[in-house]
């Protein structure tokens, strides 16, 4: 196990050339890979798929390009047991970060944790973008993306949004064929138009948002006081567990709700009628007036 560091004065933009790395050799299996104090573009050599890093860590002094963005993205293709993106530099400063940092981390079993990221970026078009097969993510700061595009595929164990205090506020794309099975949010946004099931969706802490317009719905998803979901997809939810806003007005297509909970201060807005009750919801610790539930012109419960 070596730490394997990117040389400031790297001359290729190819991964696989030895005169890049500070051993002398690029990567191989167990190294532990720092991106740093570089501008270094790395866009060649990018499928290293056979080889399996203890971890790849990115600096936010790293300010060069990983990957190449287009209609169809080019991803760094290498395993690693974890990822660290958005480090803080010597001293604990925060420099601005990479704007093009796209990994593919396969089908190995992965830990990635994101600091922060440099700011700005589209759905699409994330400063980070993550691929793989066992992601576990880990996002206190920064703006990611994970398969965001049509032709792009992941699959997200489990999603946790927190916050810290430095850094760009967390933002998360999950693209529509991500299998995302755990979402747990306490702080920032996320978007999700994942075409596949979620099998728990939590949200607590006032401000956190969760933007949905995904087609697969959800088994459970639960909303504390002052978190939100803007419901703009379609799908069911089998179970909702609310004490916080659920909104459907935005539009979106057809939704169901299985066995509904509502507490105190739950909001339900749903003016245009999409939303249908399988089961009457039931209202506890409160009474009725203590809740909202708007279903449109003539629909009540």
């Amino acid at each position: 196990m070596a730490d394997n560091v990117l040389l400031s004065n790297a001359a290729s933009s190819n991964w696989t050339t030895a005169g890049n790395w500070s051993t002398g050799s690029a990567p191989v299996n167990g190294d532990i890979v720092f991106l740093t104090n570089n501008n270094t573009l790395l866009t060649l050599g990018l499928n290293n798929s056979t080889i399996t890093l203890t971890s790849l860590n990115m600096v936010m002094d790293f300010t060069g390009q990983l990957g190449v963005n287009g209609s169809s993205n080019q991803y760094l293709q290498i395993a690693a047991t974890t990822g660290n993106i958005g480090l803080a530099s010597a001293g604990g400063q925060v420099g601005s970060g990479s704007t093009v940092f796209n990994w593919d981390a396969g089908t190995s079993s992965t830990v990635v944790n994101i600091l922060t990221s440099s700011n700005g970026g589209s759905v699409g078009n994330a400063p980070i973008k993550i691929k793989g097969t066992a992601l576990t993510i880990n996002q206190v700061g920064g703006i990611f993306s994970v398969a965001a595009l049509a032709s792009e595929t992941a699959t997200v164990n489990t999603l946790t949004v927190t916050s810290s205090a430095q850094g760009v506020s967390p933002q998360a794309w999950v693209g529509p064929q991500c299998n995302m099975k755990t979402l747990t949010m306490s702080s920032g946004a996320v978007y999700d138009s994942s075409q596949q099931v979620t099998t728990s969706a939590s949200l607590s802490r006032s401000g956190t948002l969760l933007t949905y317009t995904g087609t697969g719905g959800f088994a459970t998803l639960e909303v504390d006081a002052g978190a939100a979901v803007r419901y703009n997809g379609s799908g069911s939810v089998n179970s909702v567990i609310l004490t916080g806003t659920i909104d459907l007005s935005g539009g979106g297509g057809a939704v169901t709700f299985g066995n509904t909970t509502l507490y105190r201060g739950a909001i339900i807005n749903d003016p245009l009628g999409r939303l249908v009750f399988i089961n009457q919801p039931t209202i506890v610790g409160c009474s009725r007036p203590e809740v909202s539930i708007n279903l449109g012109v003539g629909r009540y419960v």
